[in-house]
């Protein structure tokens, strides 16, 4: 099993960010990171959210790297260019 855990400074920032955001998408990202890190599994979270458990794994990766702002910019940067994602996830 993979490590999920985040600080307790990372889990307030995560929620604050979910009480501020209106964007669906982004809320279901933020609760897919959170869910992992408090003890769900990645196939709980994706039933939950109605995705693929690759897709919450992938996703707390990239929270991982590169932080909360850094994973919208991916979406921010493709609809600037007039370009729909593959996934509305």
């Amino acid at each position: 099993m993979l490590d999920y855990a985040l600080s307790p400074d990372q889990l307030t920032d995560l929620c604050q960010a979910h009480r501020r955001t209106r964007d669906k998408c982004e809320v279901d990202r933020i609760k897919a990171v959170v869910f992992l890190a408090t003890g769900w599994t990645a196939e709980a979270v994706a039933e939950v959210l109605l995705v693929d458990p690759n897709a919450v794994r992938a996703h707390f990766k990239r929270y991982g790297k590169r932080g909360l702002e850094a994973c919208w910019r991916r979406w921010q940067r493709w609809l600037a260019q007039g370009q729909a994602p593959v996934s509305t996830w």
